[in-house]
């Protein structure tokens, strides 16, 4: 029997604090080009209904609230481009955008920029992560089922010492039960 949903996750922190969840966690590494491989070896070899990739994830929305968890609905790859002039300038950008429906669990959703350097950007999105376009296209090319939940750790301009991890992951541990139990309800897809 296929499994109904393989939590991904980028690092063993993130997976420890998801093991209370009571859902199946893999970790894929980070950045975009581990995520891809690692997804798709999995939909492959495991063939799950859906997977979710969960994590925290830094915010250039202030309107967003540190420890608030969203459901990502598309990624772009932002960061390949050249320094002109001392600022960085993007000129390969590919957007990937989530095909599930809107699921109502009470989580706003969020663009977000998938980037190999953090705080290149100074936005053009919600939230900034490493590894979701690369998810997302894996999960795209092999017709899988999908949907990313971040939680916000940080806003991108603040320094590491102002993060609040432990925050973010009691929220993404508490807002993933509420995802998997949402998305129980719905039918593939």
């Amino acid at each position: 029997m296929r499994p109904s949903f393989i939590i991904v996750t980028p690092t063993e922190m993130e997976a420890d604090a998801l093991k209370e969840a009571g859902v199946e966690v893999a970790v894929c590494g980070e950045g975009m080009v581990a995520a891809a491989l690692f997804t798709e070896k999995i939909i492959r070899s495991r063939k799950p209904e859906r997977l979710i990739m969960c994590g925290i994830a830094g915010a250039y929305n202030k309107g967003l609230s540190v420890g608030e968890s969203v459901i990502v609905r598309s990624e772009t790859i932002a960061d390949l481009g050249a320094m002109r002039d001392g600022v960085f300038k993007p000129l390969f950008v590919s957007t990937y955008h989530c095909p599930l429906p809107a699921i109502e669990v009470g989580f706003r959703t969020a663009t977000s920029n998938s980037v190999n350097v953090s705080g290149l950007l100074d936005g053009g999105a919600d939230i900034e992560n490493m590894e979701g376009a690369g998810f997302f296209a894996a999960c795209m090319e092999r017709g899988a089922g999908f949907i990313e939940l971040r939680t916000i750790s940080n806003y991108v301009s603040d320094k590491r010492d102002d993060w609040n991890i432990p925050l973010a992951l009691r929220n993404m541990r508490r807002d993933l039960k509420i995802l998997v139990d949402a998305l129980g309800n719905y039918p593939n897809g």
